[in-house]
């Protein structure tokens, strides 16, 4: 099912987040504030070393290699993290191996170094205590699928554009919602995705429909 064309606020640059530069913000005051760009985490490269990725003897520096990439792009999908330290230990192959010592690293930083947790869907890793602020658009050369961009982000995204537009047609805010990701349409997947979004914020009295249309309470 194709979604209906609409246009996503127009964002600009701004110093000021954790993530990296906001978009800038209109003269009202705003609950749900605009988008931050991207920040990617930059390895460093006296610390690539393959056998971090190929021996299980490693977990714990891979462990600190994933708490330190989780602390940069946190909410990160663990697909994503497995690409971090695949270029940053110059691995091209994520063989059954590699997988393994990774999924390893990954349970070792949540249950001994303690600074990395699950996030609500359990294939993002989130910083511990850390709470999201805002939706972080394209930047520092990522553009995400929404299949990689965790639920709370999403729900970020829908909040500032019901807020930004005064209410927002319910069949509007899948193709709205991908155009702040940098996509022109939503696929069926990526729409199922956001009304799912949607639907739990409804559901959690944070947005209220009237009719078609989309409201903050």
């Amino acid at each position: 099912e194709e979604m209906p064309e609409v246009s996503a606020p127009t964002l600009g640059e701004a110093e000021g987040h954790d993530h990296g530069a906001q978009a800038t913000a209109s003269p009202r005051s705003r609950k749900y504030p605009p988008g931050a760009r991207y920040r990617r985490f930059q390895p460093q490269a006296y610390r690539s070393d393959r056998d971090a990725l190929l021996k299980s003897e490693y977990v714990n520096a891979l462990a600190r290699d994933v708490t330190a990439i989780v602390g940069v792009e946190g909410p990160i999908h663990v697909d994503l993290v497995a690409a971090r330290l695949k270029e940053m230990h110059q691995v091209e192959r994520l063989g059954s191996t590699v997988q393994a010592n990774i999924d390893r690293a990954i349970d070792w930083a949540i249950r001994t170094l303690g600074r990395v947790a699950r996030g609500s869907d359990t294939d993002f890793l989130v910083m511990k205590g850390e709470t999201l602020k805002t939706f972080r658009i394209p930047g520092d050369g990522i553009e995400r699928q929404i299949q990689f961009i965790a639920p709370e982000e999403i729900a970020l995204a829908i909040l500032h554009l019901v807020e930004d537009q005064f209410g927002m047609f319910r069949d509007q805010i899948p193709t709205a919602v991908v155009k702040l990701f940098g996509f022109e349409r939503a696929g069926p997947e990526a729409a199922d995705i956001i009304r799912n979004v949607l639907d739990g914020l409804v559901d959690g009295g944070r947005l209220r429909i009237v009719e078609l249309q989309v409201y903050l309470p």
